[in-house]
């Protein structure tokens, strides 16, 4: 990475070298990675050139889906979360005016069924999807439903 050297593997067995890590730098800040294998005869072999920009952490993306946006004042709503970030996911939540209705640990959709909505004809309902990535991104994302 920039001319240094940041792993180095030797074992004539393996067929793979795998190497991940998080850049630090200032935004918009380049490094140059590439690969150098030697083989045990001596020749090398340099892989292409690959540049890395430095930018912000990107928040999770959530997508709320309900089978409907409007319900009877006395139906009870299905709602799932589904979060996704190139970091992965710590967590999805559903939440109902400042309430936490449902908490999924990891990238699998969190599903809320069955909740009951108990709200008055010509109203709507507002729930809140938030999801967290790995590096404590968090983001949200609101769902209305209006009420017949």
């Amino acid at each position: 990475m920039d001319g240094t050297a940041i792993k180095t593997y030797s074992d004539s067995s393996a067929s793979d070298c795998q190497y991940r890590d998080y850049l630090s730098g200032a935004l918009n800040s380049t490094h140059t990675a590439y690969v150098v294998v030697t083989r045990s005869d001596g020749r090398k072999y340099y892989g292409q050139n690959i540049t890395i920009t430095i930018g912000l952490y990107d928040a999770p993306m959530i997508d709320v889906t309900s089978a409907k946006t409007e319900y009877y004042s006395n139906e009870k709503i299905d709602l799932t979360v589904a979060a996704s970030d190139d970091d992965g996911i710590k967590y999805s939540s559903i939440w109902k005016g400042g309430m936490k209705l449902k908490e999924c640990a990891g990238a699998a959709p969190c599903s809320l069924t069955g909740y009951q909505l108990d709200a008055m004809p010509g109203t709507t309902v507002t729930f809140e999807a938030r999801a967290e990535d790995l590096l404590g991104v968090q983001a949200s994302s609101n769902f209305t439903v209006s009420i017949k």
